[in-house]
């Protein structure tokens, strides 16, 4: 295979947006496609060699996995291997639990699973994985897995059918991912079967160079080369966190990618870029700069309290590039020269490396993160999450918890999640169930065909309705980030980032949503959300120096954050029963994350289980006991 540097140039302008995406610049919202412009670079490079091994009738399942794993094994175990002390002395015990299982599933390729299981990959949580961006390699490694075999059982057809079978590949996950991030946008991001359609786009370019050669005209070329760089220059750019990935939107900077690989022929601006001695230095530190930014980005958040400047979040990144030459020089190229490392070595290190940290994986998670570590009579394991909450948060079939007699429903956004579970477990005291319907990141909206959301309440609303058995509906959400804005990154500044027509909008719908329920007959609570905090939980906690309640946000800044909200709930009252669980949370001054026996939140704002089961105990449960 002829060596072509603008490809390696192509990995810089791929890896550089995630970076800097990842560090939190606003200017680079769309940077996580930058693994998209990778998956096609990948379907590219490796159906070449592929193509280039079964022609010459030279392909060997040895030769080939023996080059997967010297290209990935020995630089991902050493970042692994460069994690562990930093995990075990800045994770609290629930965040190295979630470590330990990552340690786990990553050597097995199978980490996509796992996050999937956890969370959404622009979740808050997410900034706290270290390993959270190894999903990528284990879509990839996935794809390896089959196109050999498959390339093997099709190579008699002839390379037209091999395309023909591609394409009809690349049309039906394209499909899947479409209508995937409809109805599981958190697997949809994170699996092979919404993402392979990708790498395939590079396997038929591949496939489509190998038969047609590259353009012969410069300027036709030149055109189309800088097109490419427009789609995904753009897609950095102008995607974002809401953009629904992988989509038809992807097609943007997929193509661009599969138009810069074809047409970035000598003589065009593209190639002549893309071969500059430094951005190809920085392609082939790719890889490496990939696995080792976010663990340097992830710990630096674990480390310090405050929020990093972007002057330090800018050093951080360059400190990435540094590790990341250090591991191309001194441990990625060693293992790949065969003449420095034996084919035997590369197995045995392989095996060994992967024992090692599923071993550690397990011992890590089967011990809870070893709550030990933390100072304190508070159990550690009070500011986890609901076990349930990957399960029963979607937009599908909604979860029906511990009896079958369901006279209790829940509708809300991630915050109704925890406080669903814990009244579950109460109301299992009398025999009697609750059926869970919560979508994470759905504000109160109805009317709106386009959202996803509004669709996804209607049919829920419909749904309890219609269901005579449910008698009394719990609803939250998390009305000041809808109402005024995100608030984290501004405190104590207070935020007001939408107008008085949105604010209005989302109190009508959450007034026709009332309406609706009760003129079924249905008993309403609504619980107003407990108070943001300045920074997780796992940080205050675990940099708490006194053996005491810890201080969150004022009292008088929570107040005032949502007082349009408090003022417009008013209105309800007469008909909703509103549920202000301040007091619980908040002193004259203060309020706190904790209590003499548990810890309330997991994060910045979302209740933990213990924290929760306070709420329901207090506000919901002892009153249905009366009623």
């Amino acid at each position: 295979m002829k060596y072509r540097p603008e490809i390696d140039g192509l990995r810089a302008l791929a890896v550089l947006p995630v970076i800097l995406f990842h560090a939190g610049f606003d200017f680079f919202s769309g940077g996580f496609i930058g693994v998209d412009i990778f998956f096609v670079i990948s379907g590219y490079l490796i159906t070449t060699i592929l193509l280039n091994d079964f022609s010459q009738n030279n392909f060997s399942f040895l030769n080939f996995y023996e080059r997967r794993a010297r290209r990935l094994f020995p630089a991902i175990f050493f970042v692994m291997l460069v994690c562990l002390p930093f995990a075990w002395f800045l994770m609290i015990p629930s965040d190295l639990k979630d470590f330990g299982r990552s340690l786990f599933a990553v050597p097995l390729y199978i980490s996509n699973f796992l996050f999937w299981y956890e969370s959404s990959y622009f979740d808050g949580s997410s900034d706290y994985k270290p390993l959270l961006h190894t999903w990528s390699l284990a879509v990839e490694e996935q794809y390896y897995i089959i196109a050999p075999l498959v390339l093997l059982l099709t190579w008699k057809l002839g390379i037209r059918n091999i395309a023909i079978l591609l394409s009809t590949g690349l049309i039906l996950s394209l499909a899947i991912s479409e209508l995937g991030h409809r109805k599981i946008p958190v697997g949809n991001f994170y699996m092979l079967f919404s993402r392979a359609w990708e790498i395939m786009i590079g396997a038929l370019v591949s496939i489509y160079l190998r038969e047609k050669s590259f353009p012969k005209s410069v300027d036709f070329s030149q055109i189309f080369s800088i097109l490419g760089l427009g789609l995904v220059i753009f897609s950095i750019l102008f995607f974002n966190e809401s953009t629904p990935t992988p989509s038809l939107y992807t097609l943007l900077p997929t193509v661009g990618t599969a138009l810069i690989i074809i047409f970035s022929v000598p003589g065009t601006f593209m190639h002549k870029i893309l071969s500059k001695k430094f951005i190809v230095h920085l392609g082939l530190i790719s890889y490496s700069a990939y696995l080792w930014h976010n663990p340097v980005l992830v710990f630096a958040r674990h480390y310090f309290i405050e929020d990093l400047s972007n002057l330090f979040l800018i050093f951080l990144c360059l400190i990435s590039l540094f590790f990341a030459h250090l591991s191309w020089k001194y441990i990625e190229s060693p293992f790949r020269d065969k003449k420095q490392t034996s084919r035997k070595l590369i197995f045995k290190m392989t095996i060994t490396g992967t024992i090692f940290f599923c071993s550690i994986g397990l011992i890590t998670s089967f011990n809870d993160g070893f709550h030990s570590r933390i100072k304190g009579n508070i159990d550690p394991k009070t500011a986890w999450a609901s076990e349930l909450r990957s399960k029963c948060d979607s937009a599908s079939i909604p979860c029906e918890y511990f009896k079958d007699e369901v006279t209790w429903a829940s509708l809300g956004d991630s915050h109704m999640i925890e406080m669903t579970y814990a009244l579950a477990e109460k109301l299992a005291q009398k025999n009697i169930g609750i059926q869970h319907n919560t979508y994470a990141g759905c504000k109160p909206e109805l009317n709106n065909p386009k959202s996803q959301c509004s669709n996804w309440i209607e049919k829920v609303i419909k749904d309890l309705n219609q269901n005579e058995k449910i008698e009394n509906v719990v609803i939250s959400f998390r009305l000041t980030k809808y109402i005024y804005g995100e608030y984290i990154d501004n405190y104590p500044t207070l935020v007001d980032e939408t107008s008085s027509k949105q604010k209005e909008k989302i109190f009508s719908d959450l007034s026709d949503i009332f309406n609706s329920l009760i003129k079924s007959g249905k008993k309403i609570y609504f619980i107003i959300q407990p108070p943001e905090l300045p920074l997780p939980a796992s940080k205050l906690i675990f940099w708490n120096k006194e053996d005491n309640f810890i201080k969150g946000v004022h009292r008088s800044w929570w107040l005032e954050r949502r007082k349009y909200i408090s003022q417009n709930l008013e209105i309800f009252s007469d008909k909703v029963e509103i549920i202000d669980p301040i007091d619980l949370f908040c002193d004259e001054d203060y309020c706190y994350i904790n209590d003499e026996s548990g810890y309330f939140y997991f994060d910045d704002h979302h209740l933990s289980t213990y924290g929760a089961n306070k709420v329901i105990e207090r506000y919901i449960f002892n009153n249905s006991k009366k009623q």
